[in-house]
C-alpha cells in the first residue's frame, strides 16, 4: 500500500464520519432541515424543496457510508464534490445574512448566519474531496 494509499484512507475516515453525524442529525429532524433551506431562498416551489431536501439529505447519507466502506471511491468523492460545491454556493448566495432557521447539523453547511469562517470551512472541506479525488486518479 503506498502513501497516496494510506493518505486516502486516513483522510476519508473523518470526512466520513463528519458526514454521517451531521446526516444522523438531519435525519433525526428533517422539517427542520427543510426550514432552513427553506429560508435560504434556494427554491421558491415548495413541492420541488421538499424533492431537493429528501435529495440530499439522501446523498449525503450515502456519502458518509461511502467514505467509511469505499466501494467506488471515485464516485463516492465525486459525490462529495458536488454536494459541497452546492453548499458553497448557496452560503454564497446568502453570505452575512441571518435566518431564524438552522438544519441543527451543527452549524457546517447550513448555518444561521454565514459568515467567511463558513466559507472557508466549507471550502477547506470541498479542498480535501477534490484533494483525495486528485490521489485517487492518480494511481
Amino acid at each position: 500500500m503506498d502513501s497516496a494509499a494510506i493518505l486516502t484512507k486516513v483522510v476519508s475516515i473523518p470526512l466520513g464520519l463528519l458526514f454521517l453525524k451531521s446526516s444522523i442529525s438531519k435525519l433525526r429532524k428533517p422539517y427542520q432541515l427543510y426550514l432552513a433551506f427553506e429560508s435560504y431562498n434556494f427554491f421558491k416551489e415548495q413541492k420541488i424543496l421538499r424533492i431537493v431536501v429528501s435529495f440530499f439529505l439522501s446523498l449525503e447519507v450515502i456519502l458518509s457510508l461511502g467514505l467509511l466502506y469505499p466501494v467506488n471511491l471515485k464516485i463516492i468523492l465525486s459525490l462529495g464534490i458536488f454536494l459541497q460545491s452546492i453548499y458553497l454556493l448557496i452560503m454564497i448566495m446568502n453570505i452575512n445574512k441571518s435566518f431564524s432557521n438552522n438544519c441543527g447539523c451543527f452549524p457546517l453547511n447550513v448555518p444561521k448566519e454565514v459568515s467567511l469562517k463558513n466559507l472557508l470551512t466549507n471550502l477547506f472541506i470541498l479542498f480535501i474531496f477534490i484533494l483525495i479525488f486528485g490521489l485517487e486518479n492518480r494511481g
